[in-house]
């Protein structure tokens, strides 16, 4: 009968390791922001045709970070550093893409008003399908709270 060897596990990695790993991997001049504070708002990698790949942050969540980590600062304040710090700041081709989820919620207004604009064109039970549709894709956004 054979040894059986003692496999250690790998160490999980979280999402943000997986990301800079990647980021990191295929543009070693990508730049990730400091203070670590502001991994949690990154979401992702970007890329587009003939560019290097990207950090990606959520806008809303480095703002949420911005309040924490300036004791509690206003929205308002929060916002103001993350736009003049975050997407006022251009480091060249491997600055980090700031996604802006707000505009999800512009999105959906502009539906609530073509749907109140063509009341007649869709049915009330289709017009529900159409909301419950936006509801689970969009879960975050105001419009799923309705």
């Amino acid at each position: 009968m054979g040894m059986v060897k003692d496999v250690k596990p790998k160490p999980v990695t979280s999402d943000v390791e997986k990301i800079r790993d990647y980021v990191s991997n295929y543009n070693a001049e990508a730049v990730v922001w400091e203070p670590e504070a502001y991994d949690a708002a990154l979401v992702g990698v970007g890329q587009r045709c003939g560019a290097k790949a990207v950090a990606v942050y959520d806008y809303g969540k480095l703002v949420e970070i911005t309040k924490s980590l300036c004791n509690g600062s206003s929205e308002e304040k929060a916002e103001e550093y993350v736009d003049v710090n975050f997407l006022g700041s251009y480091v060249g081709e491997s600055t980090p893409i700031v996604l802006m989820q707000p505009c999800a919620d512009v999105a959906l207004e502009v539906f609530d008003s073509f749907l109140k604009d063509t009341d007649s064109f869709f049915s009330p039970e289709r017009q529900q399908e159409m909301v419950l549709a936006l509801k689970t894709l969009l879960p975050k956004s105001k419009y799923a709270q309705r």
